[in-house]
């Protein structure tokens, strides 16, 4: 089921033409890691997510993405390729598995 989530979270994202930011640790009351998605026409949804890692695959293989490491990702005009920034300045370019 997660990785269901997760696929159809980036199918959205893609569709939409957005990018996804995630924000600061949940607080320790909340279950969830706070997301935030901007979509294309500037529309913001926030939410949370329980998915503790996404899989991606880079030009160098297949790995698993901890949520908590992200700070932005951002589709390309076509929806396929994604940039993902990380919260230590890290940049990655694949797709999502």
């Amino acid at each position: 089921m997660a990785r269901r989530l997760a696929i159809a979270i980036a199918v959205l994202m893609t569709a939409m033409g957005t990018t996804a930011f995630a924000q600061e640790a949940a607080s320790p009351d909340e279950p969830g890691l706070p997301i935030l998605l901007e979509l294309k026409d500037g529309t913001r949804l926030n939410g949370k997510t329980v998915l503790q890692t996404v899989p991606f695959v880079a030009d160098y293989g297949r790995m698993d993405v901890k949520m908590a490491q992200l700070r932005t990702v951002v589709f390309d005009g076509a929806g396929e390729t994604a940039r993902l920034t990380m919260r230590n300045g890290d940049k990655l370019q694949g797709v999502f598995d």
